[in-house]
């Protein structure tokens, strides 16, 4: 890891052991973190859209748009924005009008600040919402919303993310339950 303050949070790291082809570029890569529209347990008086069955996309981008070194430099000022999972709009806090930005999920930390391409012992930090509800903003919590929504660690087939290689013919390269991810229960 490269530093930064969100070791101190409840996180779920996917680390890329092996690499192949090598020197695969991080702008080639996209990181997709969709919602099966039947789990959502936000209602409209939560920042809800009521029900979907539809699924939703929390955030896309490439691993490059979502590389961030916290600790280093200031906050991300670009970079993909949360939109919803299922029916939590997870886009409407603490940025309001302007969006949320991915590090509030999640970032990339490669293992060598400054790579652009993919290397073994790179890390997909994704945190995990430990407050009162999906929706505690500022209840449960010392901060504002950040981390997957719950659901997602407790129900088979809530939430998956996939990886997309993009460079040429693309092709999904993996397909990972978030259920996968939960951090053991005590």
């Amino acid at each position: 890891m490269n530093g930064g303050t969100y070791n101190v949070m409840n996180a779920s790291e996917i680390v890329f052991s092996g690499i192949s082809p090598s020197n695969i570029p991080l702008s080639e890569l996209t990181l997709t973190f969709l919602c099966d529209g039947q789990y959502g347990e936000a209602n409209a008086s939560q920042g809800g859209v009521g029900t979907t069955t539809a699924t939703t996309i929390l955030i896309q981008g490439s691993l490059a748009s979502m590389t961030w070194y916290p600790g280093y430099g200031s906050y991300p000022s670009s970079g993909p924005k949360l939109g919803y999972c299922a029916n939590f709009n997870a886009g409407g806090y603490g940025g309001g009008a302007f969006g949320v930005y991915f590090n509030r999920l999640g970032l990339f930390d490669p293992i060598r600040m400054g790579d652009t391409t993919l290397q073994p012992g790179d890390t997909y930090i994704l945190y995990v919402h430990t407050g009162c509800t999906p929706l505690d903003q500022g209840r449960c919590d010392a901060d504002d919303y950040h981390g997957a929504p719950p659901w997602c660690f407790t129900d088979p087939g809530a939430c998956t993310i996939q990886l997309t290689y993009n460079g040429g013919t693309p092709y999904v390269v993996a397909n990972i339950p978030v259920t996968g991810l939960a951090p053991p229960s005590t």
